[in-house]
Order: structure tokens, then C-alpha cells, then sequence
């Protein structure tokens, strides 16, 4: 038998007794929705922060590296100015540095030359110092001879090594052989010997003075002048007195043949046909190049002298025949043979032993 108060109870407790945990399942739900909402909310939130973030930074990284090309652009333009600016600067240092130095260089040499001129004058100064103390009294008429010699002995030195003129040099040499000569000292007999022997020197000298080249320079110009080139001769062909018309006509092909074209043999050269203007032209290049020639011998220049002398043997090979060239040939081979700047003996050695005999003594018993 069932008891209904007991079973009536039992369901009411059970209804009773449900409620509240259906209450707390939707609480639950919705706090897990709530928070669900939160979390979409807060990613959506974080992306787009994200995104802002990562637009700024992509913008500052543009601008980062507009900056720097900007930057690099201005730096190289400054590094290449201020290279060129230097450069000017280095070149316009170093062109004064070489004008310093060339104005150094130059006073270097003027102060060289200034103390060697000093020291030559201190040097005549001394020995004039010392003369005057040795030589208080005036010099004698002997003394004055021997002085005169120096002299002309310096000057015959002078006359061969700087004019190179050899007879000039043995003229000097002679008068002062005659000054000594007319002082007739014993001691004096070395000096007057070895000026003998340096006249026997430059008297074996061939030098052929300028006035001798000068004048068969002159000769050849004037051969030149009064002897035109040969005309080549042509052998007219001779036609008869009565010809037909073809005839007259051959012989004025043959004319013109004649007159285009020359036939020689192999072995010989072909003789050309100078106009007279041609011929005066060369005859004035020959007399352009013996004016040439005559002035390099006034300037002693041996080898641009012999130079101009194989210029104006092959213009006369080249356009006169060889029989009337011989004897113009001859006289360039003797001016060919000329050396102007032969090798000029030493004659300083007559005044060291002048100087020598008057620092000895005084020979006792002397003879003229």
C-alpha cells in the first residue's frame, strides 16, 4: 500500500529543488557569453591596433629610407664638392710651391754666383794686399814687361778656347815671345820655349778661317747663278713638204705621243722636262741653302754645317747632269772636309811656367 503523503512530498521537493540549479546554468552561460564577447571584442580590438601599428610602421620605414637616400644624395654631393674644392686647392698649393721653388732655385743660383764673385774678388783683393806689401815701390820698366806678358797671355788663351781663332792666338803668342826676348833673362828661357812649342802646335792645327769658306761659298753660288740647268732635247720628226690629210694627221698623233710620253730603257732614269720657271726656283733653293750654309759656318755648327753640304750635293744629283757637277762637286768636298770645331791644343802652359819662374829667385850673373 503506498503512502500518497510521502510520494506527494517526494515531488514537490524534487520540483522545489531544481529550479535553482537551471537558474545557475544560465548564469553560467551567460557570464561564458559575456566573456566570449569580451575576447572577440578585445582581439578585434588588438588587430586593428595591430594593423594601425604596422601602417605607421611600414610609413616610417618609407620616410625612414626617403631620409636616408636623401641623406646619402646630399652627403655625396657634399663629398664630391668638397673633393673638388680640394683638389683646386691641392693644385693651387702645389703650382705656388713649384714657382717657391723656382724663385728658390733661382736665388739659390744668384747667391751661388754672388759668393763665388765675392770670393774671387776677396782673392784679388789678398794678392794685391800682398803685392802692395811686397812691391811698395812703383814697378820697374822689366816688371812692367813681365806684367804685359801675363797679360798677352791670357789673351792668346782667350783668342783660341773662346773665339777659336788659331792665328789670332799665335799673333798674341809671338808679341809676348818678343817681350820676353827684349828682357833677355836666363830664367825666362823655359817660358820663351814653351811658347815655341805652343806656336808649333797651333801652327800644325788645320782650321780653315771663316773667311776662306765664306768666299768658296761665294764661288759656288755665283757657278750656280751663271750656269742654267741643261734643256733635254727633243729630235723634231721631219715631214715632207706635201703630206695628205690621214699623213698630216699621224704625224700630229705621233707628236703628241712623243710629247706625253718618253721611252727609255730599264738601266737608265727618265730624263724630266723643267719649265723655266722650275729651273729658277731650283737655282734659288740652291742659293737659299749656300746662304744656309755660310751661316752655319759663321755659328761654328759642324754638324748641321755638313748636313746642309749632303742637302745641296743630292739637288745637284738630282738635277744637273754628272759632267757638269764634277767640278762643283770637288769644291763641296773640300768645304766638306773643313772641321769647325777641331779638337784646339792646350797653351796655358806657358803662363803656369811664367808664374813659376817669377816665385823663384833671381838667378846671380844672369846673361842677356
Amino acid at each position: 500500500m503506498i503512502d500518497k503523503s510521502e510520494s506527494i512530498t517526494t515531488s514537490k521537493h524534487l520540483a522545489s529543488t531544481a529550479r535553482p540549479k537551471s537558474r545557475g546554468a544560465g548564469f553560467a552561460l551567460f557570464i561564458a557569453f559575456l566573456a566570449l564577447f569580451f575576447t572577440v571584442a578585445g582581439i578585434a580590438t588588438g588587430y586593428r591596433h595591430w594593423q594601425r601599428m604596422n601602417d605607421k610602421a611600414k610609413a616610417n620605414s618609407a620616410a625612414i629610407e626617403e631620409l636616408a637616400a636623401q641623406l646619402t644624395t646630399k652627403t655625396d654631393a657634399g663629398i664630391n664638392r668638397l673633393r673638388t674644392e680640394l683638389d683646386a686647392a691641392i693644385n693651387n698649393t702645389q703650382a705656388t710651391i713649384q714657382q717657391d721653388l723656382k724663385t728658390m732655385t733661382q736665388l739659390n743660383q744668384e747667391t751661388r754666383q754672388f759668393a763665388q764673385t765675392v770670393t774671387q774678388q776677396a782673392t784679388q783683393i789678398s794678392n794685391l794686399q800682398e803685392r802692395l806689401q811686397n812691391y811698395a815701390p812703383p814697378l820697374s820698366s822689366e816688371e812692367w814687361k813681365l806684367e804685359e806678358v801675363i797679360y798677352l797671355l791670357n789673351i792668346a788663351n782667350r783668342e783660341l778656347h773662346i773665339t777659336r781663332q788659331p792665328s789670332l792666338a799665335i799673333q798674341v803668342l809671338r808679341q809676348a815671345d818678343e817681350r820676353l826676348e827684349q828682357l833677355g833673362s836666363v830664367s825666362l828661357l823655359p817660358v820663351r820655349q814653351q811658347i815655341r812649342r805652343e806656336i808649333g802646335a797651333l801652327e800644325q792645327l788645320q782650321h780653315a778661317t771663316i773667311s776662306d769658306i765664306s768666299q768658296q761659298i761665294s764661288q759656288l753660288a755665283k757657278a750656280f747663278q751663271t750656269v742654267p740647268i741643261p734643256h733635254i732635247e727633243v729630235a723634231a720628226t721631219t715631214t715632207p713638204a706635201t703630206t695628205s690629210f690621214w699623213q698630216s694627221i699621224k704625224n700630229k698623233a705621233y707628236e703628241l705621243w712623243t710629247d706625253t710620253v718618253v721611252v727609255t730603257r730599264l738601266d737608265q732614269p727618265i730624263k724630266q722636262v723643267l719649265d723655266e720657271q722650275t729651273q729658277t726656283q731650283i737655282t734659288q733653293l740652291l742659293q737659299l741653302r749656300l746662304e744656309n750654309l755660310r751661316l752655319l759656318a759663321l755659328q761654328q755648327q759642324n754638324e748641321a754645317y755638313h748636313a746642309q753640304i749632303a742637302l745641296i750635293r743630292d739637288t745637284l744629283s738630282a738635277y744637273y747632269p754628272s759632267a757638269l757637277t764634277q767640278p762643283w762637286l770637288q769644291a763641296l768636298d773640300s768645304l766638306d772636309a773643313i772641321n769647325l770645331t777641331p779638337q784646339l791644343p792646350d797653351i796655358s802652359g806657358s803662363a803656369k811656367q811664367l808664374q813659376s819662374a817669377l816665385s823663384l829667385p833671381p838667378v846671380q850673373g844672369e846673361q842677356p
